[in-house]
């Protein structure tokens, strides 16, 4: 075989090999809730799925649908309220309304959550509204998963549709729980995740989360038969190489 050609060879298979890697989805993207009153909770996350399992009583898509009106009787504009729409709370900002609504958790007791994807996602993010109250804080606990806080509603800023925080966070500092008394913002978990598990321990009426990413990766099935060929061909050339050396 002539030089050039096994080259040639070499290059297209490292090529097909290098392209049969999961790729990643750098762009933001947020979770798109399926409206819902009961069982697992599911929405779409860019190519991804995501799905919520712990205590909630609804789940509002992008048009705020859902099994009741979205301000619950709360006074906040109906359903076409978007909560996550004051810029100085929310940075960054979710790109719908969609969100899960948690009502009427009381008695302090504390219950398991998780969010689970379907396909691994990168530096994931929590936005919530409204978490705890000036009375009672909620906790939301994520065990040895360390956290930042990207912006939330502080006690000197601008509030939001609900009042601003009773206490200030550190935003250079790293937290596992999040204790909230009128919390609302974004945080930000640091690197590649199937799932968040967590704890929350509430004694309040009415809070809401949604999720996001900074990216997906995309293991799709057809990667790894080209990935497959690419090292195949690989492992040829480089036999043919070592057979006209001998």
């Amino acid at each position: 075989m002539r030089p050039h050609t096994m080259k040639k060879l070499l290059t297209l298979a490292t090529t097909a090999a290098i392209l049969a890697l999961p790729s990643a989805l750098s762009a933001q993207v947020w979770a798109s809730w399926t409206a819902n009153c009961g069982g697992a909770a599911t929405g779409s996350l860019g190519s991804a799925t995501v799905s919520y399992t712990g205590p909630y009583n609804a789940v509002y898509d992008k048009d705020l649908n859902a099994c009741q009106p979205a301000d619950a009787g709360w006074g906040l504009g109906g359903p076409a309220q978007n909560y996550f729409a004051p810029a100085n709370v929310y940075n960054p900002a979710p790109d719908n309304a969609s969100f899960v609504q948690v009502v009427n958790v009381v008695n302090r007791q504390q219950r398991s959550g998780a969010l689970t994807f379907s396909q691994a996602v990168i530096d994931p993010y929590i936005a919530f509204i409204s978490v705890g109250n000036g009375q009672y804080p909620v906790i939301y606990d994520f065990g040895d998963l360390e956290f930042t806080i990207l912006s939330y509603n502080d006690p000197n800023g601008a509030p939001p549709y609900w009042n601003n925080s009773v206490t200030s966070f550190d935003l250079s500092q790293t937290y596992t729980q999040l204790v909230g008394q009128e919390f609302s913002g974004v945080i930000q978990f640091k690197g590649t995740f199937t799932s968040l598990a967590f704890t929350v321990n509430t004694d309040e009426n009415w809070h809401g989360f949604t999720v996001g990413a900074a990216g997906t990766v995309v293991p799709e099935p057809s990667t790894y038969a080209l990935m497959g060929t690419g090292l195949l061909a690989l492992g040829w050339v480089s036999r043919r190489r070592r057979k006209q050396q001998a």
